[in-house]
């Protein structure tokens, strides 16, 4: 994943960080006492559900649910004889697919789970 970085476009990271980060702030805003503990219990959260979908989101990327794409794809092409240049046609597709595309999911989630575990271990 640290090769990939050449690949982070900052206003889709900066998105994804905005969006992510609304519940914990909006949380430790609302909460009276203990705010830190409620912001990194949230971010903890939150750092997990990223991870886990950035886990499904990598497979993805990996290819590992190509075979259903490929069968709902041929069952709308049935019709058409050339199948094995079809395939090689959607496998190129697929690893450019694979090659374009950056985990931010899993980046910030792995990255939230860090920030997280330092900020309650810096202040305990």
């Amino acid at each position: 994943m640290l090769r990939q970085l050449n690949k982070v476009h900052p206003r889709v990271l900066l998105t994804y960080v905005l969006v992510s980060l609304v519940i914990p702030v909006v949380r430790a805003v609302i909460a009276q006492n203990g705010r830190l503990y409620s912001f990194t219990n949230t971010l903890t959260v939150i750092g997990l559900i990223l991870t886990v979908a950035g886990i499904f989101y990598a497979m993805d990327l990996r290819g590992e649910y190509n075979l259903f794409g490929w069968t709902n794809l041929t069952n709308h092409l049935r019709k058409q004889k050339d199948g094995t240049q079809r395939f090689q046609e959607f496998r190129e597709a697929m690893t450019e697919r694979e090659k374009a595309h950056f985990n931010y999911p899993l980046f910030l989630g792995i990255l939230y789970l860090i920030v997280s575990a330092v900020i309650a271990y810096g202040f305990l």
